[in-house]
């Protein structure tokens, strides 16, 4: 599962629920790949304004203080449309997937996490980032 990473990513996951960000950052780490956590969307934007912007955020959809979708249109507002930002939600109904899509977002992450299909995303972005 372990793609080649000479080109680590950076990653930045927002998920009010500490385990889901302690997994997240140990898996990423796992995979060869930088990670920091915050806990909702006003810290996702207190960070992309003091910290180096991230490759990819992974961001939960239900998050107090900001959600995902509210901290998404403000971090499009601050021009920050070259992070690739993913929905990391259990709301994956065609429906749902559509208006993440139309709202900006990259894709989505499915709840409960696939190890798989992270390491997808990850591995096409590294790949991304390697070959322009």
């Amino acid at each position: 599962m372990k793609h080649s990473s000479q080109h680590s990513l950076t990653v930045l996951v927002a998920d009010d629920n500490l385990l889901n960000c302690q997994l997240l950052n140990q898996i990423i780490k796992k995979l060869g790949h930088d990670c920091s956590f915050v806990m909702n969307g006003e810290e996702v934007i207190e960070h992309l304004q003091t910290k180096p912007a991230p490759d990819i955020l992974l961001m939960d959809i239900h998050m107090p203080v900001l959600n995902g979708i509210e901290t998404l249109k403000y971090m499009h507002a601050l021009n920050y449309h070259s992070i690739e930002s993913y929905a990391f939600t259990a709301d994956t109904s065609p429906a749902d997937i559509k208006k993440y899509h139309d709202l900006g977002f990259s894709g989505i992450l499915p709840k409960p996490l696939n190890i798989l299909d992270l390491d997808e995303i990850l591995y096409l972005h590294r790949n991304q980032k390697q070959y322009g």
